[in-house]
């Protein structure tokens, strides 16, 4: 009997190690989890940047999704990086029939060192079918601005929670600010915002990271602001032991 609770990651692949689906992977076997994962693109990338992907099949991802899920009691599912309006749609389909399984959409709409993985034509797909499915989505400022098409992090929550996500977590480690401010907004009006001191450097998976561990702790019956509690303190630590195996940005170090 496997007491480890256990999380589907569906997100691309990363080649250094550092982000993507390794990182998920990562994390989740870090604190306790037992990872199944589907990865949606391959990619071409070091530790400074993404310089192309090539998304993967359709009935590829369909038919492993089935199997997993007959197979694993899956207790949470964590998104990143899709890749294609195609697979958005696919998963969008094969999501909506898991509505009581926690669903964390981590929406990678760039890498890290600024490429663009997504178009207008698929932020208003995301918009409209993933996410109104999501328990919690956990854009930085860049991303939510990008969905909503405002600017301040008020403007964009609202006008994400008008189109139908439940629970948003807008990180602030893209802002040109002393501390990092988190913002969570909740459906019913509810708002938490943390802070934190902003640590030197760049760093590779961050996000990531953070969304996989909040997928962890939902898993593991916490509720939604103990999860994001306990996944901020992780990733900090994370942060704070990075170090640099490449030539570009730091790679947390999960443990």
């Amino acid at each position: 009997m496997n007491n480890r609770p256990t999380i589907l990651t569906i997100a691309g692949h990363d080649p250094t190690g550092g982000a993507g689906i390794q990182a998920d992977i990562e994390t989740i076997n870090s604190l306790g989890g037992h990872a199944c994962s589907i990865i949606t693109s391959l990619t071409s990338q070091d530790s400074s940047n993404l310089y192309s992907f090539e998304p993967v099949s359709a009935d590829l991802i369909r038919r492993q999704f089935r199997l997993l899920h007959n197979d694993f009691e899956i207790r949470a599912i964590k998104t990143g990086m899709i890749g294609s309006y195609h697979l958005l749609q696919t998963l969008a389909e094969l999501l909506s029939q898991l509505p009581d399984i926690p669903l964390i959409i981590d929406p990678v709409l760039a890498a890290g060192g600024g490429s663009s993985v997504s178009d207008s034509d698929f932020v208003a797909a995301f918009k409209k079918h993933l996410l109104p499915l999501a328990t919690l989505v956990t854009p930085n400022t860049p991303e939510a601005r990008t969905l909503s098409g405002k600017q301040s992090p008020d403007d964009c929550a609202r006008t994400l929670l008008a189109s139908g996500c439940k629970n948003i977590l807008i990180t602030g480690t893209h802002e040109d600010e002393d501390y990092v401010v988190n913002r969570l907004y909740q459906a019913d009006g509810k708002t938490l915002f943390t802070e934190s001191q902003r640590l030197p450097g760049i760093y590779h998976g961050s996000g990531c990271t953070l969304a996989s561990a909040i997928s962890f702790y939902l898993a593991s019956n916490h509720s939604l602001t103990n999860s994001i509690k306990l996944a901020q303190e992780y990733t900090i630590q994370a942060l704070s032991n990075a170090d640099s195996p490449g030539q570009g940005q730091a790679f947390p170090v999960r443990r």
